[in-house]
């Protein structure tokens, strides 16, 4: 091949790794999470309930390659490029103007957003792809072995009755572009339109209103059965690019109606599709950073957490909280994590059918089993398998649950479900060796620090509010139990700016039990010591903090300055303290206000 020939075929393999492999390389992580493939009866049987069933049974099993992103973009890769080349089969139309509908396909998945983090259907990412293929190799088989025959229309609509119960909707889009294709080139158009047609109603008719077949179909979308509706469709990012990529395949069929020998129009349809392709991904920055901190977090890779973190200048409150778990896990939290910056942007999300993915609804699992509250945890994964559906993601924190509550029964049951998936093994084989061997769960990195917390759940908060706000008046009510409950116990007082509780507790826990003082609790307590007024206070907090001079001449300059600043409001005062002090508890204390803890 020529490298003229082989160029759309390299930018297009550049464009398509570039995004899904690299810039959207934690989000397929993201989606395998959010997936499940088993070989359970009752599990596969579930898919054949609807017409349709072969596509998202499919996608669900190609899914599980994206646990390793590079192969999942790759595989992905692979399928488009085959749709390009029955794109070119079946219509005739040009290499460059066949990359059209994979383009749009690729625009699918690149405007995932914060809606796959409820999603309804298994096979949502592949699921459109499989289904482009099914629908072009209806085109591709009519053009091959029925165009021009007498008894085509018989033919077709027999195969159009039976692609719909194997392939759902795309059997129609595929007999459409039949149609297309039929009245461009004059081939008893009128004839086959109304083969097609009937052979379609009868097929839909007869699915939707047969309970023997398919008793629990939803007749309102029987013509949608395969796409993933609840996920795609009203409000969601991925409605406009499943229009497009079936437009772009409707103008394909008719390419030869409009062929034209001059190069620069026969170009124009890839150039117009790459142009929406960059136009229309979803590009939020924040995103981005917490998947990426997600598959750190579900790869046990804390380091990368806090470097994720710390290059983020205006996070998300979930940013915030997967920070303060990393911190936590590395023994840092109230050392570290007013170092960081702290906000709450809010997320750049649409509404998702009937339910819209709040920050809760995002990260509850994860930020409720990582700062102890496991059965909160348990509760969330509950109710967002209802809400959604069963994934790995909630099933994989159920099992550690039941493991560290010592279900260890459950957790096997668990433990068996999620290594049907191909590349879950390893994590199965950890965990179930933990299980085997109980006494080996103090020793787990993990359990060192999970196992301390537990013994604060038995003074849980019937909350039913947000998350963080969840755990920040779980651990403000819990009293000293170990230093790991009163390391979140102090965090959650000096989030909350609760002076008078801090000081007692911090003075209590010293004189009970001594030891060093951490630079953020340090900081926090010559704060207190300062505005409260008490001399004597302040000159004992001073001795406890003899071993942190350094803390006290920095809160002394910061005191300085901030006596002899006009007005605290005015934005280039913020800035100014931001630039000299934002990694301080104080800075926080007086210049960090308006989060929304939701």
């Amino acid at each position: 091949m020529k490298l003229k020939d082989s160029a759309p075929y390299l930018l297009f393999s550049a464009v398509c790794l570039g995004l899904l492999g690299i810039f959207k390389g934690a989000v397929l992580f993201h989606m395998e999470e959010y997936s499940m493939f088993s070989t359970d009866a009752l599990w596969l049987k579930a898919f054949f309930e609807q017409p349709g069933g072969i596509i998202p049974l499919a996608g669900a099993f190609l899914v599980q390659f994206c646990y390793y992103p590079l192969l999942g973009a790759l595989l992905m890769l692979l399928l488009l490029l085959a749709l390009q080349r029955l794109v070119r089969a079946a219509t005739g139309c040009g290499t460059w103007t066949a990359f059209a509908p994979s383009l749009m396909l690729v625009l699918y998945a690149v405007r995932m957003d914060y809606g796959a983090y409820l999603p309804h259907s298994y096979g949502i990412l592949f699921g459109p792809v499989l289904g482009a293929l099914v629908a072009v190799g209806f085109l591709w088989l009519y053009g091959r072995c029925f165009e021009g025959k007498k008894l085509a229309p018989l033919w077709l609509a027999l195969l159009l009755a039976a692609g719909y119960v194997a392939f759902g909707a795309f059997a129609l889009l595929g007999a459409l572009l039949i149609v297309v294709r039929a009245f461009c080139k004059g081939d008893k158009p009128w004839v086959l339109l109304l083969a097609l047609a009937a052979a379609g109603f009868a097929a839909v008719f007869f699915c939707s209103y047969s309970n023997l077949v398919y008793p629990r179909i939803n007749r309102r979308f029987a013509y949608l059965a395969g796409l993933p509706v609840r996920d795609a469709f009203r409000a969601s990012r991925l409605f406009l690019p499943l229009v497009l990529a079936a437009l772009s395949l409707l103008l394909t069929a008719a390419a030869p109606a409009f062929s034209t020998k001059r190069s620069a129009w026969r170009n124009l349809p890839f150039a117009l599709s790459l142009l929406l392709l960059f136009s229309l991904t979803y590009w939020d920055h924040n995103f981005h950073v917490q998947a990426r901190m997600e598959k750190a977090i579900a790869l046990d890779d804390w380091d990368r957490v806090l470097r994720l973190a710390g290059k983020d200048k205006a996070p998300t409150r979930i940013q915030v909280m997967y920070r303060n778990l990393a911190l936590y896990r590395k023994g840092q939290l109230t050392e570290r994590m007013f170092s960081f910056p702290d906000a709450s942007t809010p997320l750049r999300m649409r509404r998702q059918g009937d339910v819209t993915a709040s920050v809760s609804y995002i990260c509850a699992p994860t930020v409720a089993f990582h700062s102890g509250l496991l059965r909160t945890c348990e509760r969330w994964c509950m109710e967002l398998s209802v809400t959604a559906m069963k994934t790995l993601y909630y099933y994989k924190y159920q099992a550690k649950v039941a493991l560290f509550t010592g279900d260890y029964d459950l957790a096997r049951k668990y433990f068996r479900t999620i290594g049907k998936s191909l590349f879950q093994r390893r994590w199965v084989a950890h965990y179930s060796a933990l299980a085997d061997r109980p006494e080996l769960l103090a020793q787990d990195p993990e359990g060192m620090r999970i196992l301390p917390l537990l013994a604060a759940e038995g003074y849980r908060l019937d909350y039913n509010g947000t998350v963080e706000n969840g755990i920040i008046q779980h651990y403000i009510s819990v009293p000293f139990v170990n230093e790991s409950v009163y390391e979140w116990h102090m965090a959650a007082l000096m989030l909350s700016k609760m002076e008078n509780n801090f000081l007692y507790d911090f003075l209590e826990h010293f004189e009970k039990v001594g030891g060093s003082v951490t630079t953020g609790i340090a900081q926090a307590a010559a704060l207190f010591a300062g505005t409260n007024g008490d001399r004597d206070l302040h000159a004992y907090i001073g001795q406890i903090l003899s071993s942190k001079q350094s803390v006290l001449r920095e809160f002394s300059q910061f005191g300085n300055r901030l006596n002899a600043a006009p007005d605290l409001e005015a934005p280039e005062t913020e800035a100014w303290f931001r630039e000299y002090f934002g990694k301080t508890y104080w800075y926080y204390y007086y210049f960090t206000t308006g989060l929304t803890t939701n």
